[in-house]
């Protein structure tokens, strides 16, 4: 069933997973939310500092890959529920419920409808066909559309660095990239021999 992307663990879809849109706070649960936070300012504070939001984000998805708007989006639940311009910190129990509507913000269908980018660009392969026959080309760039190169042809170029988690993936899962043309296969080749 792994042909299918289906395995026990449940159903994997690695571009939709890798894109933009693939991550956001509605996969968390509020026990999530609330074992990264004390992960991050400790059990027993009773204030987080909004300077400590980016590292709380990384804490929560367990590697540096985060979406770009949720700091925003933390930021705009906790002025609205009357955080002071300008403060440095804010009550624990303030934060986790700005957490908890930025997480139902995210789970409301209208959230993705504003979002520029998304990883499939076309609906049908005709659509597809048609865009090649006219030389249209992508209106995003896959830097744009994903977190991180989903292809090997993205890797040369994509500039992410070594990241942990770009080893931990690199360790746990193996991939299986389709070699389209002979310039891969000489690039691949190259590669392997250290020639670059």
């Amino acid at each position: 069933m792994a042909f299918f992307g289906l395995t026990y663990l449940g159903e994997q879809a690695y571009f939709r997973d890798s894109s933009e849109h693939g991550l956001d706070l509605a996969l968390f649960s509020e026990d999530d939310l609330e074992r990264a936070l004390d992960r991050t300012v400790g059990k027993n504070a009773t204030t987080v500092e909004l300077s400590k939001i980016p590292d709380y984000l990384v804490v929560l998805y367990k590697g540096p890959l985060v979406p770009k708007w949720d700091d925003d989006l933390i930021r705009e639940q906790l002025t609205a529920l009357g955080m002071e311009d300008g403060a440095q910190d804010v009550a624990r129990d303030v934060f986790l419920e700005a957490c908890r509507k930025a997480r139902e913000a995210t789970m409301h269908p209208s959230f993705h409808e504003g979002r520029p980018y998304k990883a499939v660009e076309y609906r049908s392969m005709s659509e597809f066909k048609d865009a090649t026959k006219r030389n249209v080309r992508l209106a995003h760039n896959p830097r744009d559309k994903f977190l991180n190169p989903v292809v090997s042809s993205h890797s040369v170029g994509w500039n992410v660095g070594e990241t942990e988690f770009a080893k931990l993936d690199a360790k746990c899962t193996k991939r299986f990239p389709k070699t389209a043309s002979p310039e891969s296969l000489f690039a691949d080749a190259m590669a392997a021999a250290n020639l670059q």
